[in-house]
């Protein structure tokens, strides 16, 4: 007995992301990791967009697809956009496959990690210099 793959699958986007990916692959095995990043991302671009598609359900479908989409963000170095869009997927876990929802949820937990610091707002300088100026053109 055949399997039939649903529309998704077959979707030409998710085909082009294939491709991106497969693309990807081949450049950094020549050392091209920039570019590589560069078509990781248009890959995980791809693959949300068909993931976000997916009808509810099709929770195995939009697992799949949405932890494509996450792993080819975190393989652009972009994981700010994957915990984002992981965590965008998970806030409806009633489409998600068990199994998926537990993939995505460990992807969160490892990104999370590799996200850089959060750029806090610093405190203004002291105006320290402009009284230590002034003192001493008066002394002078």
């Amino acid at each position: 007995m055949a399997t039939r793959m649903n529309a998704w699958f077959g979707d030409e986007r998710t085909k082009l992301a294939e491709g991106k990916v497969f693309e990807a692959e081949r450049l950094e095995r020549r050392g091209a990791f920039a570019v590589a990043r560069a078509r990781w991302g248009e890959a995980a671009e791809l693959f949300s967009k068909v993931a976000i598609s997916v009808a509810a359900d099709h929770p195995n479908t939009r697992a799949d697809l949405g932890i494509a989409a996450v792993a080819c963000f975190a393989r652009s170095l972009r994981f700010d956009l994957a915990v984002e869009f992981a965590e965008r997927l998970l806030a409806e876990p009633d489409g998600l496959s068990p199994g998926g929802k537990l993939e995505l949820e460990q992807m969160v937990a490892e990104y999370a990690r590799r996200q850089p610091a959060a750029r806090l707002p610093t405190r203004r300088a002291t105006r320290m210099r402009d009284r230590v100026r002034t003192e001493l053109r008066a002394e002078a």
